[in-house]
């Protein structure tokens, strides 16, 4: 089979991120070693149909169109016309094909809903977003490892199945969450962990509300109730920057 180029060097760590990911998914869940090798065939693969997408938009810095992004979301449908005609099995075809698709149906190419997405292209949906999140996006500089869980969490419930997602936050334990955010009530707060047993209300630590400094008490820590839906929400994860700005506006020696 003739390609008519090479992944941008962007795709191919993606790729390889979103593999390591779900190789390490695969253990915890404890599924056999054919299975993981599997799931690591599907990451590794998951994003060829780019292969046949125009260089001029799969590389495009700048914000894609209406159009640009139509042909953007053929990718899936065209990786899986590559695989179909090799040797891969059915399930790796089907999960190439279907690991854009949403739980509520928003998703592509074919707006399936939950029960018929199966569990291993939600998987490689699920670390593949969260993968795109951590790596230097077009729109934003990199985020960190915490960063990135916190926003992929914000569409838990209509994108991803709840099993998988908390597998993440399992799987990236070890990595630091410790970061500032801007609620939608316009307090600022610190990220002290996720919530495991209700992934949409990490903990949370107030640093400013009601424009006044919240002191350090022996009150359990204050949680988010909903992401984002309620006032308490979080509005955006902040820049070092942003974080200097109010570090001097209040006078503050750290958060």
């Amino acid at each position: 089979m003739k390609l008519p180029k090479l992944l941008s060097d962007y795709h191919i760590v993606h790729s390889i991120n979103t593999a390591i990911l779900t190789v390490a998914l695969g253990n915890e869940m404890n599924l056999n070693n054919h299975k993981t090798v599997e799931l690591c065939t599907i990451a590794l693969l998951h994003k060829i149909g780019f292969l046949f997408i125009p260089l001029k938009i799969s590389a495009k810095k700048e914000k894609l169109s209406n159009e640009e992004f139509e042909i953007i979301k053929k990718y899936p449908v065209l990786g899986h016309q590559i695989l179909s005609t090799t040797n891969f099995s059915q399930s790796i075809c089907s999960a190439i094909l279907t690991h854009k698709e949403n739980l509520d149906g928003s998703g592509y190419p074919n707006q399936l809903k939950s029960e018929n997405i199966n569990i291993e292209a939600n998987i490689i949906g699920a670390a593949s977003s969260y993968s795109a999140i951590l790596l230097d996006r077009i729109y934003k500089g990199a985020l960190n490892s915490g960063a990135s869980l916190i926003e992929l969490i914000q569409d838990a419930d209509k994108k991803f199945d709840k099993r998988v997602l908390k597998l993440i936050i399992k799987v990236l334990s070890q990595c630091p969450i410790d970061f500032i955010v801007e609620l939608n009530d316009n307090s600022i707060a610190k990220i002290i962990k996720i919530n495991e047993t209700n992934i949409n209300t990490p903990y949370i630590k107030y640093i400013i509300k009601d424009g006044k400094i919240v002191f350090p008490s022996s009150e359990e820590q204050n949680y988010i109730k909903s992401i984002p839906k309620t006032e308490t929400g979080i509005k955006k994860i902040l820049r070092q920057d942003e974080i200097e700005f109010i570090l001097k506006k209040y006078e503050l020696k750290e958060m």
